[in-house]
C-alpha cells in the first residue's frame, strides 16, 4: 500500500467506512504484530499491543494529509506501545508465569531471540524493517538518514552474524 492509499484509508476510517478498516487491517496487522511480538516477545501481548494500534489508527488524532510515512508511523506507534506495555507490566507486583505457552510459540519467540541478543539496537531497527515491514534499504537509508551504503553493509553483516549463529 503506497502512502496516499493509507492516507486516503485513513480519511475513509475517519468517516467509519469499515471497508478502509478492513484493507489497512489485512495490509498491516501481521507485520504491526511480529514487530511488538519482537519487543514483547509474548504473542498474546503482542496481538493486543497489534489491535490497539488499529483501534488508534480508527480514531487518529492528527490531520492525516500531513503523514508523510506511513510505515514510519506505524513502526513508530507498535514501538511505543509495545515500552509503553512494558513499563505497565514492569510495575506489576505480582508475577505470574504461563507454563502452557504453546511450543510453537517459544520456538518463535527463541529464534528472535537468539538473533536479537547478537544485534546492534541499530541492526534491529534496519532488520525488523527490512525482514519484518518488507521495507527497501534505500528506503530505510533514507529514514535513518544514513548513506545507503552503510545500510546496505550493515544488513550484511546481519546476514553473516545470523548465519554464524545457526552453523554452530
Amino acid at each position: 500500500m503506497t502512502n496516499d492509499e493509507f492516507i486516503n484509508n485513513l480519511t475513509l476510517l475517519k468517516a467509519r467506512r469499515m471497508s478502509a478498516l478492513q484493507n489497512i487491517y489485512q495490509e498491516y496487522f501481521e507485520k504491526i504484530f511480529q514487530t511488538a511480538l519482537v519487543i514483547v516477545r509474548n504473542r498474546d501481548d503482542a496481538y493486543d499491543i497489534a489491535m490497539d494500534v488499529i483501534i488508534r489508527l480508527c480514531n487518529y488524532p492528527g490531520n492525516e494529509c500531513e503523514i508523510k510515512n506511513h510505515v514510519g508511523l506505524l513502526v513508530t506507534m507498535t514501538r511505543n506501545m509495545s515500552f509503553n506495555f512494558l513499563k505497565r507490566k514492569s510495575r506489576q507486583t505480582e508475577l505470574s508465569y504461563n507454563d502452557d505457552v504453546a511450543i510453537s510459540d517459544v520456538n518463535d519467540v527463541l529464534w528472535l531471540e537468539d538473533i536479537f541478543s547478537i544485534l546492534s539496537e541499530e541492526e534491529r531497527e534496519i532488520f525488523i524493517r527490512h525482514v519484518i515491514w518488507d521495507m527497501k534499504l534505500k528506503s530505510i537509508a533514507k529514514e535513518l538518514e544514513k548513506p545507503y551504503g552503510s545500510v546496505r553493509k550493515k544488513y550484511a553483516g546481519i546476514k553473516c552474524k545470523i548465519k554464524d549463529i545457526y552453523k554452530q
